[in-house]
């Protein structure tokens, strides 16, 4: 869902019938996941995330065993490498910071490398998917790498 304001949970539990409802708020609780004991509320607030990178795979219409590339590694580039990862993606990651880099290998991308000269990245990303090629491009930067 781009760029809305999510679940104020506290708002509509709070709030009388009489009163008008904020619309960002759900009419159903349902939507609404409870937070197991074991997770710190430090670590749910990260979730929401992690769902963005799922909904980029889903609205690709991903099938197990495809070539994936997810260009530039914020913390929703991260949550779809993550995402591809855990959905048996072979997974390439191209960022512009190395820190970013070496976090998205450790979620599981097997190819990494920093966003460069054009004609780098597409001899890369040929090398990386094989004959095959790239089944899904998930881009979250300003200007994409390769085509």
């Amino acid at each position: 869902m781009p760029h809305i304001s999510d679940y104020v949970l506290a708002e509509r539990t709070t709030v009388k019938e009489s009163d008008s409802f904020n619309p960002n708020v759900p009419d159903s609780c349902s939507v609404i996941a409870g937070v197991p004991t074991n997770v710190t509320s430090e670590e749910a607030v990260w979730t929401h995330l992690l769902t963005l990178g799922f909904n980029a795979l889903h609205r690709s219409q991903y099938r197990f065993g495809a070539n994936g590339m997810v260009i530039g590694l914020s913390l929703v580039g991260l949550s779809a490498v993550s995402m591809a990862h855990t959905a048996g993606a072979q997974v390439a990651a191209v960022g512009n910071a190395q820190l970013r880099l070496e976090v998205a290998r450790e979620l599981g991308a097997d190819e990494v490398w920093p966003a460069g000269d054009g004609d780098d990245d597409q001899l890369r990303a040929r090398q990386f998917a094989g004959e095959e090629g790239i089944h899904i491009v998930v881009g979250l930067c300003r200007r994409l790498v390769c085509p």
